[in-house]
């Protein structure tokens, strides 16, 4: 099982070891291979004023570093831009490219190029089909063809302001990608009311994603998801993502 999991935003070094030491002690002498993923910076706001990060997108990305080599484990955060990706994407053991980004022809060729051996993580975009993700996939391959490429189903736009998850995507990216994963949290982001409550949704969409054939998960988990500086309603407790990870 391969699991991408953290904090949706740095926020500070302890909140970062901390929820990364309770990740550790829930998958413990699991067969898991996981990656530590928090953002750098939260580039995909709302408003402007919300929070983003204090710090810069490198010195944001040295935390995670240094915390990633304390623990031993992989890391990766998203990129926005070519330039952090030619800059940066060496201190990250995977490159993420937000939904909103995975069509951005630069970003896909800058990330395929880069000189080391890393992951790239392609969030597919809300508004596409699952067939479409064949188009960054192939725009990496043709760059660099043994790049090691996971997509991540972040849900499909049903409507305005909601999404859903369609287990049919799963075989059907599967046969442009080799691992195929679900994004279980921002899903319920227009649940939010509901489901922290009366019903385990991110629970519900696991076991499903599983079940329909995903090689694993993408989870936003915080130490204490009610004082986060972003994605409050969305963010799972570490009970929550413990009893997800159990039930495996």
């Amino acid at each position: 099982m391969i699991l991408i999991a953290g904090p949706c935003v740095i926020e500070d070094y302890i909140t970062l070891e901390k929820t990364l030491e309770e990740i550790l002690e829930v998958i413990e002498g699991k067969d898991i291979e996981f990656f530590f993923k928090v953002s750098a910076i939260k580039d995909n706001r709302t408003k402007s004023e919300k929070y983003r990060s204090v710090y810069s997108f490198f010195d944001g990305l040295r935390f995670l570093r240094d915390v990633g080599r304390k623990h031993n484990v992989k890391i990766c955060t998203d990129f926005h831009n070519v330039e952090q990706i030619e800059k940066y994407s060496q201190y990250v053991d995977m490159v993420q490219i937000p939904a909103f980004l995975c069509r951005q022809v630069s970003l896909l060729e800058a990330a395929a190029v880069i000189r080391f051996d890393k992951v790239i993580q392609i969030k597919k975009m809300q508004s596409m089909p699952p067939n479409d993700i064949q188009i960054p996939i192939n725009i990496i391959k043709n760059k660099y063809s043994d790049r090691r490429i996971i997509v991540v189903d972040r849900g499909t736009s049903f409507g305005y302001n909601q999404l859903m998850f369609d287990p049919r995507h799963i075989p059907i990216m599967k046969m442009y990608s080799n691992e195929v994963l679900v994004d279980i949290t921002h899903m319920n982001k227009y649940y939010s009311r509901w489901y922290s409550n009366k019903f385990d949704f991110p629970g519900v969409l696991a076991r499903s994603s599983m079940a329909a054939g995903a090689d694993g998960l993408f989870i936003e988990t915080h130490t204490c998801p009610s004082e986060a500086m972003c994605d409050v309603n969305t963010q799972l407790t570490s009970e929550q993502f413990k009893n997800i990870i159990d039930s495996f």
